[in-house]
């Protein structure tokens, strides 16, 4: 077997079949190939010692650090290079050393946030990524769509080298976050929502998983730190693309992802809980994130005392009793907050759950107190899938006239594409501003 590195099918074959995949070489070939490989390796060698008895020692000492470096050995007779040769290789044995992933920064040198302020998530990325970026494992990608992400810009103010923009490239930048995570860098990759290549980023999981089973067991040859810390920024999630149209909309990102394994899925709602999941990330071992970020500016929702953790959501109103609770995520969550408080006007009070990850024992607690719950979700229904998918797998199942959801499905519960709108528009025409959400909450209600 030979796996050959830096090349191409056929590279440097003489005969056809070497052109082919998956090729098994007959004696008579394998013979003449070979004779034809080594008459055209005895011309290079000879080449390249006509040239080296040209050079100064400094240049012919370089030369020998790279034949070092490719393996190879110069053969000395008086004083003279007659040959090269392979040089002997040198098997490693043992577990790859333990990785330090944590991203070193100052913490004062995070932007500030005013919770009286509006803020453009970008904005907090880039200031963000500018005191992450002085620790040298950190690494940016964009797939032309920087000024959107915040990753270039950021960087750029501290190591340009590593602020790396591939162009309209997604695949291709998809394949380099791969390459500089496996050498331990903490790298940070970005494009809109739906431009990510799936084909790729299954291969990435792939591999992920390969170094999780590596790391365990009796013949680990990994050790910890050496998964594979990605963050794909998927920029304007949600309704966020407004008119860009379809072919920008993030609404059935999540569903894609939601079946491929090893993918940390998270769905940002305010600048200060963005602010703290990339100080998260920043600790190290995340895995694979996706992050979805708003396009426009937003208010803030949280607290100065609010940390980020996995997997869990938070009360934005309060978990004492309420006559119905809407769960959410990302902008929907200020749409969420506004039909609270016209509710509250009316003298009805609406809890309000902002799940960024999905939390399986809010879904639970909710089901178990029996208030009556609205998913209201920007997109294809990911909280609402993997809510019902919990309950039925918990043998309770639910009931429908006590949970409902309101999403981009169309009257008949089917995906469909969504096409160009403001955003107030759009968020009209799905129900799911805060007037749709407050109806929706009314007709559970009965």
């Amino acid at each position: 077997t030979a796996i050959l590195c830096e090349g191409y099918k056929g590279q440097g074959g003489y005969a056809d079949i070497t052109n082919k995949h998956k090729i098994t070489l007959s004696a008579d070939v394998y013979a003449s190939e070979s004779e034809l490989q080594n008459r055209r390796r005895t011309a290079r060698v000879e080449e390249f010692l006509a040239i080296y008895e040209m050079l100064e020692e400094e240049e012919r000492a370089m030369l020998r650090e790279d034949a070092e470096d490719m393996m190879l050995s110069l053969s000395m007779r008086a004083g003279k290079v007659v040959d090269i040769k392979p040089a002997k290789a040198m098997v490693r044995k043992g577990r790859a050393e333990v990785r330090d992933k944590k991203v070193t920064y100052n913490p004062a040198a995070l932007p500030a946030i005013d919770p009286a302020k509006n803020y453009v998530a970008s904005d907090i990325v880039a200031k963000t990524i500018q005191a992450f970026g002085l620790d040298p494992k950190v690494v940016t990608l964009d797939a032309d769509l920087s000024s959107t992400s915040g990753l270039q810009p950021g960087m750029m103010q501290v190591d340009a080298t590593r602020a790396i923009n591939v162009g309209i490239a997604e695949a291709n930048m998809m394949g380099m976050a791969e390459a500089y995570a496996s050498l331990g860098y903490n790298v940070w990759a970005s494009t809109f929502c739906p431009f990510f290549d799936l084909r790729v980023l299954r291969r990435i999981a792939i591999g992920q998983q390969e170094r999780f089973e590596g790391m365990e067991g009796p013949h680990a040859w990994l050790s910890e730190g050496h998964g594979l810390d990605i963050t794909l920024l998927a920029t304007a999630a949600n309704f966020d693309t407004q008119t860009n149209g379809a072919t920008h909309m993030g609404n059935d990102d999540v569903m894609f992802l939601e079946q491929m394994p090893l993918i940390r899925i998270i769905d940002t709602s305010c600048p200060r809980q963005l602010l703290s999941i990339l100080r998260w990330i920043a600790e190290g071992d995340r895995g694979i994130v996706y992050l979805r970020i708003m396009r426009a500016a937003s208010a803030v929702l949280y607290g100065e005392d609010y940390a980020f953790e996995y997997g869990k959501a938070t009360w934005l109103t309060g978990s004492d009793a309420h006559a119905a609770v809407i769960v959410t995520s990302g902008r929907a969550v200020h749409e969420a907050m506004a039909a609270s408080k016209k509710a509250a006007e009316e003298g009805l009070s609406i809890g309000v759950v902002d799940m960024p990850s999905y939390d399986p024992e809010t879904v639970l607690a909710l089901a178990e107190a029996g208030t009556p719950v609205l998913f209201a979700e920007q997109n294809n229904g990911y909280l609402w899938s993997k809510a019902t998918r919990t309950l039925f797998q918990d043998g309770r199942g639910f009931d429908p006239s006590r949970m409902k959801a309101v999403n981009l499905l169309d009257k008949d519960g089917k995906p469909q594409f969504v096409h160009s709108g403001t955003y107030k528009q759009l968020t009209a025409a799905y129900r799911l501003d805060a007037a749709g959400m407050l109806d929706a909450v009314h007709t559970l209600l009965g």
